[in-house]
This record gives structure tokens, sequence and C-alpha cells, in this order.
């Protein structure tokens, strides 16, 4: 007689018990079973019986399934975190947790409809990146520019970008204000999660960008690296400079940047959708600027209380992740909520914080349809912030399987 639940996946109670945020001892309360049991579980050394699995689904708000999901048989990169070092462990758990959920609901989506397949360069980079100079940094971020067909002029959307290549993305709320955004590499699809509590698009921009640079840089970096405080950093900073030089190229910046001031940068804000400290920072690294120019630069800056936001701000709101919502309202309409929903591996409510996807869509509920504008190479790469229409988005075309 079988007491426990066979295929039952101990790691998966683990994840979800860290994305919620609930001690052990505390769940064991909840679902009124001992210590050890979870433990024993969460260890593969027992399972579940189907009373106690219930009481585990309702506490952590999962279906059965959940725990029934195979594990991936290629295990991801090493988690990079733009982050301080303040951020708490629990913080950081629960967002790697939400990075996983993500890759899994691409799995699954993608069983049912035809995802972009990630198209991300793939270079020589040294066995260790750290060995990169910082010319070699910024001539990869350019590099993949070509790769991508870019040129030299402004991105559109980072965040359609990447979508359209593969990288599946979502923006979520984490339970850290030092937390921008997150990112690991899978052979299949890489997975980025980046900060829903951002306002402003330029400085989100630039968390794309980064984590880009992780994707491409350091693939291969062991995460214990990554617990070094002076490797982490040395890791973070190569991934500063990528962003900068992909979304403004060097090349292109000496050519368009006339005034090294702050009226100077904020003429070009618009155009490139990038922040002005971003800029900043650019121009000392191409050597532009002195360092007591860039001091002199800086309280400049903070005296008119730019740190927390800068103007114009406001006209570049953050990009939103399309493609598995698009996915998952494509699968529906096909097939109707009822089956989707089965093959689901997530509560509703996480498939909605994962994708915006809206609530009615998994409900059978009337929800509001967008007009989707087809996508285009050119549509990318033209500058300014007419190139979305009103109402619209860029879109990457997708097909039932």
């Amino acid at each position: 007689m079988i007491l426990g639940t066979p295929g039952f996946i101990g790691s998966r109670l683990v994840e979800a018990r860290l994305e919620r945020g609930i001690p052990v001892r505390a769940l064991a309360e909840r679902v009124e079973i001992s210590v050890p049991a979870i433990y024993g579980y969460e260890k593969g050394a027992s399972s579940p019986r189907a009373d106690v699995l219930r009481r585990l689904c309702d506490a952590l708000d999962v279906p059965e399934r959940y725990f029934l999901m195979p594990v991936e048989e290629q295990p991801g990169s090493a988690v990079f975190y733009r982050a301080q070092r303040s951020t708490s462990v629990a913080a950081c758990n629960a967002a790697e947790a939400k990075l996983s959920w993500l890759h899994r609901l691409g799995t699954v989506v993608g069983q049912f409809v035809d995802l972009p397949s990630m198209s991300l360069p793939d270079f020589a980079i040294p066995r260790d990146p750290l060995a990169l100079s910082d010319g070699e940094v910024e001539r990869f971020a350019v590099e993949t520019r070509r790769y991508w067909g870019l040129g030299q002029g402004p991105i559109s959307n980072m965040v359609a970008l990447l979508e359209k290549h593969g990288v599946l993305l979502a923006r979520a709320q984490v339970d850290a204000d030092a937390l921008d955004g997150l990112s690991q590499f899978f052979p299949d699809h890489a997975v980025g999660l980046l900060a829903a509590n951002k306002e402003s698009g330029p400085r989100s921009r630039f968390d794309v960008a980064h984590e880009l640079g992780h994707l491409v840089l350091h693939r291969g970096v062991e995460q214990s690296r990554l617990n070094k405080p002076s490797e982490w950093r040395a890791f973070e900073n190569q991934a500063h400079r990528f962003a900068a030089a992909l979304l403004f190229p060097p090349e292109a910046f000496r050519h368009e940047v006339k005034s090294f001031t702050l009226d100077g940068f904020f003429e070009l804000k618009m155009r490139w959708k990038v922040s002005v400290r971003m800029m900043m920072m650019q121009a000392q690294r191409l050597g532009f600027l002195s360092d007591d120019a860039m001091t002199r630069l800086h309280i400049n800056y903070a005296r008119r209380g730019y740190k927390r936001s800068e103007p114009l701000d406001e006209q570049l709101p953050p990009e939103q992740p399309r493609l598995i919502r698009r996915a998952i309202e494509l699968w529906v309409a096909e097939r109707g909520f009822e089956e989707v929903c089965a093959h689901l591996p997530f509560a509703n409510r996480d498939i909605v914080t994962l994708t915006g996807v809206p609530r009615g869509v998994l409900t059978g509920e009337s929800a509001q349809v967008l007009r989707l504008v087809p996508a285009s190479t050119a549509a990318e790469n033209a500058p300014g912030p007419q190139d979305t229409p009103p109402g619209g988005g860029t879109v990457t075309p997708l097909r039932r399987l």
C-alpha cells in the first residue's frame, strides 16, 4: 500500500516555500505536521500522503501538479542579481524562485505555442571573464548589436528585443527596494526578472541591458564566485560597461554628444532613452570627463534632486514583457481556458503576476483585448518615442504547435 505521493519532487516544495517566504516551522504548523516531516519531503527521503499534499497545496497556494513537475534536465547557469549586497537572503531566495518559475512556465507554454528560439551571441569569452579588458567588454556589446543587425542607432524597445531573440522576461514585485533584476542562462531559454516597482523607463532599460551583459559574458561563471564581494562587484562592473556600450555605442556617443553638461545630456535623453546619469558615467569611461569634472557634475546632479528621478522619466515608462502573455492568450483562444489551466503549473495569481495576462483570460471572464502590431526590424531601431502606436506594441510573431 502506497502511503506517499509517487513522483513528488522535494525541491519543488523548497522552491514554493522560499517564494512564499514561509519558514519550515511556520509551514509545519499550517499543515499540522512535524518539522522533520517537512525536511524529509524537501530532501526526497519521503513524500506526503494525499491528505497532507492537499494541505501543502492550500498552505502554499499551488496546484498538486506543481509538485509533480520534473526537474530541468539541463540546469541553468549561476543566478546574477542586480542588487545591493544589503538585499536580504529571503528576498533573494524569493526572487530566485520566481525566476525558476518563469523558466518552467516558458517550458510548459512552449509545448503548445511556438516561442521564438533563443539566439544569443556565443562569443569566445575567456574561461575567466574578468580577464577581459574594459575595451573588450565594450567591443562585445557592439558585436552583440552587429549580431542582431541593430546598427549604431537607438534601440527602441529593449524588452521586445530580448523577447524576439528568445529571452523570457517578467516584471514582478520583489520584496526588496535594492533588487533591480536578476537573470539566469538556460540552454533552451534564458530568463530575466525585472523589479516592477521601478518607475523610470531609462533606468529599467539599463537593467535589461545589464542582465543581457551577464547572459552574454558570464554564462559560464560558477555561482560560488558570486559569493565573493570583490568578484561579484567586478562582474557587476563589467555588466554596467556592457549595458552602457549596448544602449549608447561609444562611436555614436563620440559623434552625438556635443556638450558634456547636464543640459547637454538631457538633449539626447529622449532620442536614446537612457538616463543622464548613464551618459555621465559613459562620458567619464570614454575620457571626456576628468575626475574633478565628474565630481562637479555629480554635485550639480544631486543638487537638482535627480538621484531619485530625472526630468522626462514620466515620458518614458518602463517597457513591459509581452511574449508569454500573448502566448497564453493565443493558447486560450484556441483551446479554452479550462484546458490551458489544466496544464499550467502554478496558481492563476502567479501566472497573472509573472506574465501580466488579465485574470479573466484564465477564468473565462471577459477581458480587455489589446491591439497588437506586427514587429519589424526597422521599428525596433527607429529613434524617438513615436515608434509604438497608441494602444499597440511591438510584437514577436507566434503560432500554435
